[in-house]
């Protein structure tokens, strides 16, 4: 893993090469495998904000396809966030995120497929502290 804080245009930290290269196929594959159980942000939760949609791409909320999160790849291997390694780089590098991550409790996973024309517009939100991860299996280039 690779770590660089940034606090430009906001503060945050990123973590280059997250997955080992098995992690990351696992990954893949659960992903392939929930791709055709997502659906459309209005049949979810509310996409509005504003009156106005907030989003365009298919999800799901992880706890709803996996009541045991033992057996979904995703739950298993996003538990590195948890990691010393990672834990040591939050509390050294920024105290306000060090701070979030000792009481954010709740881990709702999210997993979005986004295609071309797709989008997801800045927002309120409830959550305390977010971790936002990409994937890909080709870049994609602008």
């Amino acid at each position: 893993m690779k770590f660089s804080y940034i606090n430009s245009p906001f503060h945050y930290i990123l973590i280059d090469s997250f997955f080992a290269e098995e992690e990351y196929d696992d990954v893949w594959k659960e992903l392939v495998y929930l791709t055709p159980k997502m659906k459309d942000p209005d049949e979810r939760y509310s996409n509005n904000f504003k009156n106005e949609p907030n989003k365009k791409g298919k999800g799901l909320f992880l706890r709803d396809v996996f009541i045991n999160r033992e057996v979904s790849t995703i739950f298993q291997r996003t538990r590195k966030l948890h990691s010393d390694e990672v834990i040591q780089f939050i509390n050294t590098t920024n105290y306000l995120i060090s701070g979030m991550r000792k009481i954010a409790r709740d881990e709702s996973i999210v997993v979005q497929n986004y295609t071309d024309g797709d989008y997801y517009k800045p927002h309120l939100d409830f959550a305390i502290l977010s971790a936002i991860t990409v994937l890909h299996k080709t870049p994609k280039l602008s």
